[in-house]
């Protein structure tokens, strides 16, 4: 049976209440799931993207594609504006390590293609190839390795530094000792702000100080007592070392066993939570006299899936790491545009041809039952609102990105304001489809 035909009751307003409240909920926990202390930003964006997903997901196996379009916009502007308008309210965002800045201006072109699939009013599989393309060029960036410049010291360079330094007595000895101090403060550990990638190690420095100073120096003279205690020193360290990993092992399994059943009651609740936001979604528009359900879902059904991003957005800032939070909502709008999108344009496609099964809670509104895809529209009101908006924010991020501009609280209030505009002015539009 089709949503679509379901009759507006009292009991839709608390439906929809009660599915955003899941919602929140939801990505609040898989958001802590997989955001741990020291993780990359891919993993916190990855955490906040699958309610997305599966609330988009839901939509359009229950015949709703309009409500899923609106979701993937929606949450998409929310990310690029308000959530990071509260992330440079807690800090000025610029600078961080080359290897997340240069990921920052691949939403505007995501943005772009989108603009050019609206010009026909469909989505169809070949803006679907050009998303998901995009996406795999910014995974190469992404999961880039780094190379971390190692430089060895030879046996005849340790020869000469020890040769030097045993001849110097007086001033060959002073400018030797300042020398090496001076080579290894300056080949020691670079910062991420210099590299980009993480700290370039160099050894020369610390051969250096191995050359001047021994590597153990006794304190006193060997006893009989002393070899005893060194005797049974390494069965004790043997022993507490088993003991350590046997008891970390078991605590590691718990901790992963609790996680992946925290993992499942979410997305099961998950699941609950995107059908009952998109029944009441439905039944909201019809009782307010067929009320768009896509601007209800650009704007009402994102905002819950947003606000748990400006908490973690916030709280991350403050720590002066205001790249971080940044490069997280940068990620999740590739994942919409480069993933999500694109499998909500392909399962048409594929339930009218290899999987027909998709179209059980659908009806008609994936295919036209004769092996025809029904492609994914794109309402009007989300490309001249939804995707401009994100043009400018793409077009915002490209001197940040460059290092040339940061993003301060000026900014930041633009962005919240932005974000207030666009919610009315996408209900506004709502009362007109």
């Amino acid at each position: 049976m089709e949503l679509a035909a379901i009759d507006p009751s009292r009991t839709g307003p608390f439906i929809l209440a009660g599915g955003l409240v899941g919602l929140f909920a939801c990505s609040r926990i898989l958001s802590g799931t997989f955001v741990r202390p020291g993780g990359s930003p891919g993993g916190r964006a990855v955490g906040l993207f699958i309610p997305i997903a599966v609330s988009a997901v839901t939509a359009m196996l229950l015949g709703r594609p309009e409500i899923a379009v609106g979701i993937v916009f929606g949450s998409s502007v929310g990310a690029m504006t308000t959530v990071i308008g509260f992330a440079a309210l807690a800090n000025p965002i610029g600078g961080g390590p080359m290897r997340w800045r240069r990921v920052w201006c691949f939403p505007l072109a995501a943005a772009l293609i989108a603009l050019v699939a609206g010009f026909k009013g469909l989505f169809h599989w070949r803006d679907a190839i050009a998303l998901f393309l995009e996406g795999i060029v910014v995974l190469s960036l992404w999961r880039e390795v780094p190379v971390r410049r190692v430089a060895a010291v030879s046996g005849e360079q340790s020869d000469s530094t020890g040769a030097g330094e045993a001849a110097g007595d007086g001033t060959g000895g002073a400018t030797g000792d300042a020398s090496g101090g001076s080579a290894g403060g300056a080949a020691g550990v670079k910062s991420d702000e210099q590299t980009g990638y993480g700290p370039v190690l160099d050894y020369r420095s610390a051969g250096a100080v191995a050359a001047r100073k021994p590597f153990f120096e006794p304190l006193t003279e060997a006893t009989p007592a002393l070899e005893e205690q060194a005797g049974a020193a390494p069965a004790a360290t043997a022993g507490r070392e088993v003991a350590a990993e046997s008891g970390g092992s078991s605590d590691g399994g718990r901790e992963g066993f609790v996680m992946i059943l925290e993992l499942v009651l979410a997305l099961a609740a998950l699941v609950l939570a995107s059908w009952a936001v998109t029944t009441g979604t439905v039944a909201v528009g019809i009782k307010l006299r067929n009320f768009s359900t896509a601007g209800l879902a650009a704007s009402i059904v994102s905002l819950a899936l947003v606000m748990p991003m400006t908490y973690g957005a916030w709280t991350r800032s403050s720590g002066g790491r205001s790249w971080e939070p940044m490069t997280t909502q940068v990620g999740v709008v590739l994942l919409n545009f480069c993933l999500l999108l694109p499998a909500l344009i392909m399962i048409p496609y594929l339930a009218a041809g290899p999987a027909p099964f998709l179209s059980t809670w659908a009806g008609d509104a994936l295919a036209y039952g004769e092996g025809l895809a029904k492609p994914l529209i794109f309402p009007a009101a989300f490309w001249r609102i939804d995707n401009v908006i994100l043009i400018v924010a793409g077009v915002l991020m490209l001197p940040v990105s460059a290092g040339k501009w940061k993003l301060g609280r000026e900014e930041g209030m633009a962005l919240i304001a932005g974000y207030f505009f666009y919610l009315t002015s996408i209900l506004l539009a709502a009362g007109k489809l």
